[in-house]
């Protein structure tokens, strides 16, 4: 039964990207994408966002439909609440942010990326955080933009310890 729906939802996953190698379409919405992400990679590394961290919303849903699954509690937030917590975490961030292994799979309104996203920094106690966490992101083009919709967060586990490996670069 599991093998059956998994294999629907990879049907359903290939149509909806079939449409992406259509005639006529001149943008490239892969490299779009790879785009996006590398100009919210030197966002975050950037001293505007040290001044004002509200500028990563430009790249979130700014509805209440936006949905963040993340590492900590309450591990899933929508909307408002997940862009406060966002604003929140990010507070940490003063050293350097990486995308690493960034896999992008696209049609011209819908895509998802995968990577894996290497922070350093400082907690409030001002003790070192090297923190790399897996992201899954699905995103949407709205008026031209590409927008992140829903993002899953997670942590890689050791087998012999089963605590989160919080500083594995891959």
């Amino acid at each position: 039964m599991m093998k059956a729906r998994l294999a629907g939802a990879t049907l359903v996953a290939a149509l909806v990207f079939a449409g992406s190698a259509s005639a006529g379409s001149a943008a490239d919405p892969v490299a779009e994408v790879v785009a996006h992400y590398k100009a919210v990679e030197q966002m975050f590394n950037s001293d505007a966002f040290r001044k004002d961290r509200r500028i990563m919303f430009e790249d979130f849903d700014p509805s209440e439909q936006y949905r963040l699954f993340d590492i900590n509690q309450p591990t899933e937030r929508r909307g408002a609440a997940a862009r406060q917590h966002m604003y929140e975490i990010s507070g940490v961030i003063s050293g350097k942010v990486e995308f690493l292994n960034l896999e992008v799979k696209a049609s011209d309104t819908v895509a998802f990326a995968s990577y894996i996203q290497h922070v350093v920094g400082k907690d409030p106690a001002g003790n070192p955080i090297d923190l790399s966490v897996r992201t899954t992101d699905g995103l949407a083009k709205v008026n031209g933009r590409w927008l992140i919709m829903h993002e899953h967060n997670s942590l890689a586990l050791d087998d012999a310890t089963l605590g989160a490996m919080l500083a594995k670069k891959k």
